[in-house]
């Protein structure tokens, strides 16, 4: 044991006089002002030789430090001539510094200074002589040819020399307060545009959904019932119209399904509500079939005779319009749309806020795609229900498993207006 510890006091004696060997003292520079040091320098593209001389130069009146001051570098070659590009003309304000350490080993000292970056172009210098002429010879290319369209050309042609040298502006001599002055016409011209909060409180006011409350806390507080169905409406549906064989739209899977669940026979109050909406969603439903075209009110309350009269005036005053002077109503496309955010506001009410959309679009004959739309205009989200929200419905976790919903969250959200391009 005593061996061991030996070996290593003596190896931990060998590692400090390494370390003494090897480590070295660091000193931090001051530049003086009006003093270069080193730089670092990038080049993009070409590399200049080794033996290639840069210069600092600067405008700087006041004394500054290297490494902060306005400078450029240069130098040049026989064919190439380099210069920096970033340092020059602006304040220097970059988020990091660049440090160089210079070790002298004579000293065992390292010596560590800021240096800038510089950022290093090349111009060929047998190509400037051509660069340079460019602009001159195509100005004197335009005038021998307007020239020669007007010793020659067409009447059309002369005429459109002439427009062109009308159409010329000369932005010398049009002065130094012009660009002030297209800046006042373009503010007072944009002034008038809408905001973007005018815009977006626009296009809620003019979506064609029930009434909403932007600031509900619980989704059942989004779409009140009685901006839907009026009491004077609920009051006329009784229990004897829910029943299965009473219903105005039978060919709809979702609707018998949700009267199946709820027959009971002293149904509670929750239960009794939920039925009498149904029943309504079910004359909607109706409503829709018949509306299609063009029809006389007397004819349209004709075939609506199976509904009470107060729920068949509601629906014809609300989702169709009457030509002037004429006593026909039509269903347009606008109001169609009113009448399914109407019922599918109702149907979510019925299935706790999510809503398998699936089964309405084939009880409608509608395409998915169309449905997912209109459920999304109402605040929706397509998803996959989560554990909350299974539990909140009434659904065990193999139906909603991998099974998308169309589910009504808050804070509500409705889906942003397409972009015009």
């Amino acid at each position: 044991m005593a061996a061991i510890n030996s070996k290593k006091r003596k190896r931990d004696d060998d590692d400090d006089e390494l370390l003494d060997q090897h480590s070295a003292r660091i000193a931090v520079s001051t530049s003086s002002p009006f003093c270069s040091g080193p730089a670092l320098a990038v080049f993009p593209s070409i590399l200049p030789l080794q033996d290639t001389g840069f210069s600092p130069y600067s405008n700087e009146t006041e004394a500054v430090d290297f490494a902060s001051a306005k400078t450029l570098i240069a130098g040049e070659t026989d064919a190439v001539q380099f210069i920096s590009t970033n340092r020059d003309k602006v304040e220097p304000g970059y988020n990091c510094q660049y440090l160089i350490g210079i070790r002298d080993k004579t000293t065992n000292k390292m010596t560590i200074r800021t240096a800038p970056l510089f950022l290093i172009s090349h111009h060929v210098k047998a190509l400037e002589s051509l660069s340079a002429g460019t602009g001159n010879d195509r100005q004197e290319y335009i005038k021998a040819k307007n020239q020669l369209g007007e010793a020659f050309g067409t009447k059309k042609a002369r005429a459109a020399i002439r427009a062109a040298e009308r159409n010329k502006v000369d932005v010398g001599a049009l002065g130094s307060g012009v660009q002030d002055v297209l800046q006042d016409m373009i503010q007072s011209k944009t002034s008038t545009l809408p905001q973007k909060e005018d815009a977006e409180r626009t296009a809620d006011d003019n979506r064609l959904v029930p009434r909403y409350n932007a600031g509900a806390v619980s989704p059942a507080e989004v779409y009140p019932l009685e901006f839907i169905i009026s009491d004077a409406e609920l009051k006329t549906i009784s229990l004897d119209r829910t029943a299965l064989g009473s219903l105005p739209f039978r060919r709809s899977t979702w609707i018998n399904d949700n009267v199946k669940r709820r027959t009971s026979e002293k149904p509670a109050k929750a239960e009794r509500l939920e039925l009498k909406m149904l029943y309504y969603i079910s004359a909607m439903f109706l409503f829709r079939k018949i509306v299609f075209k063009s029809v006389e009110r007397s004819e349209l309350r004709d075939k609506l005779q199976t509904l009470p009269e107060v729920i068949a005036d509601s629906l014809i005053s609300r989702f169709t319009e009457t030509t002037r002077g004429s006593t026909r109503v039509l269903s347009t496309p606008q109001k169609e749309t009113e009448l399914l955010t109407h019922a599918l506001a109702l149907c979510l009410r019925v299935d706790h806020f999510a809503t398998d959309h699936k089964i309405i679009a084939a009880d409608l004959g509608m395409p998915q795609s169309t449905l997912q739309v209109l459920f999304k205009s109402l605040g929706c989200v397509i998803a996959v229900p989560s554990r909350g929200e299974q539990v909140e419905a009434g659904l065990n976790q193999e139906q909603a498993k991998d099974n998308k919903l169309a589910i009504l969250r808050v804070p509500l959200k409705f889906p942003a207006p397409p972009r015009r391009r």
